[in-house]
């Protein structure tokens, strides 16, 4: 926690900096006052296929969905129903706009969003947002969102043993792992030229384990920026960058591990066995570096066509001598999406690809190398 704690100060100077220099790049332009609150009501419903819930490489998502009698015993797969599943999200957005205590306009919203999994009914859960929008005159605009999730099932975790060497599987107990996520973040946009819109801004990020995994909890920081370029007047043209920096403070976990790779009697057994019981320090802290491309096409009838590419690289900094799940662990995800907009409807596809120079984890059920595909429909309604 003190190293993200201390990596805050130096991108908020960087951030303040870049905020001061872009409102010096325009002059103050004046902008007429709305003169009262207006009120928006929006309902969306979303119907996803999504053919890899839990992340799971594509041996485990077999297991998944035909567990063993051992698996069945250990609780790996309780509650995971099936590796692929139908996700159904109604949404409701509620937003105001008008003049500004500050000065200028003001918008404020909030979305509730509640997400059904057909299959996986464990992995359900509600998506709480806040934002807030505030007009810094000089074309430009200040961002603030929170996202608030109360409490939400991944998967299960290793917790214990029965035995302490060469485990088998009906040996291991494993228990849900439930989160609770924050994530905050200010953003300022402001449009440099006709064609030209820029953001960037700062966030922090929380997320919380319940009990027994109160040592999985992370949190961190992290810095988004994007360029917008209006090629013509029906085609633009996007590049985004995020750099995160997540902290997990060193804690102990029983894992599984080989201890003739090491030649060693590790857990104090009087004995050196595979697949053996062992108490080790374990340190999930990361970094990553995630660079995006995208283009916005607008086409005849009031279509509209999105497409975009995401890679991202995520290193993990454990020094910890046992904990080879995350020693010089590094992993490169590539995600290409399309999203078709026919007015009120939508429809997209989204390709993610992992992978990691880690083959297994030791800790029990992480994603490392992985593939999932969803495809969506989205409906809106505004009142």
């Amino acid at each position: 926690m003190l190293r993200s704690i201390k990596g805050i100060f130096m991108p908020t100077f960087i951030l303040t900096v870049v905020i001061a220099f872009g409102f010096t790049l325009t002059e103050t332009e004046a902008a007429e006052p709305q003169k009262k609150w207006s009120t928006k009501i929006q309902v969306e419903v979303d119907g996803k296929y999504n053919t890899n819930v839990f992340l799971l490489k594509s041996s485990k998502k077999n297991d998944v969905d035909s567990p063993t009698t051992a698996e069945e015993i250990s609780g790996r797969y309780n509650d995971m129903e099936s590796s692929s599943d139908i996700v159904i999200k109604a949404q409701l957005k509620l937003s105001a706009s008008g003049p500004s205590p500050f000065g200028k306009k003001a918008k404020l919203g909030v979305n509730i969003e509640p997400r059904y999994y057909l299959q996986n009914t464990a992995a359900s859960y509600v998506k709480l947002n806040f934002n807030a929008q505030q007009d810094t005159g000089n074309k430009g605009l200040l961002k603030l969102n929170l996202e608030f999730v109360p409490s939400r099932f991944k998967k299960n975790y290793l917790t214990d043993t029965l035995t302490t060497a060469n485990v088998a599987d009906d040996e291991r107990v494993y228990d849900a792992g439930v989160t609770t996520d924050t994530e905050v973040s200010l953003v300022y946009a402001r449009k440099l030229s006709k064609d030209l819109d820029f953001e960037a801004g700062f966030g922090l990020t929380d997320r919380n384990y319940d009990s027994p995994f109160t040592g999985r909890d992370r949190s961190g920081w992290f810095i988004p920026i994007k360029l917008t370029y209006d090629l013509k007047k029906n085609m633009a043209l996007g590049l985004n960058y995020t750099y995160s920096n997540i902290d997990n403070d060193v804690h102990s976990e029983v894992i599984i591990l080989d201890e003739t790779l090491y030649g060693i009697d590790i857990n104090g057994n009087t004995s050196i066995d595979p697949d053996s019981r062992v108490i080790a320090n374990i340190d999930r802290s990361f970094t990553s570096n995630e660079i995006g491309v995208f283009t916005k096409i607008k086409m005849a009838n009031n279509a509209k066509l999105k497409l975009a590419y995401d890679l991202r690289f995520r290193s993990y900094s454990s020094a910890e001598l046992y904990d080879e799940s995350h020693n010089n662990r590094d992993d490169t995800r590539h995600k290409l999406s399309a999203l078709l907009s026919l007015g009120s409807v939508n429809f997209g596809i989204e390709r993610t690809t992992q992978n990691s120079n880690k083959g297994t984890d030791a800790t029990g059920s992480e994603e490392t190398s992985y593939a999932r595909t969803i495809l969506s429909i989205n409906y809106g309604y505004r009142f």
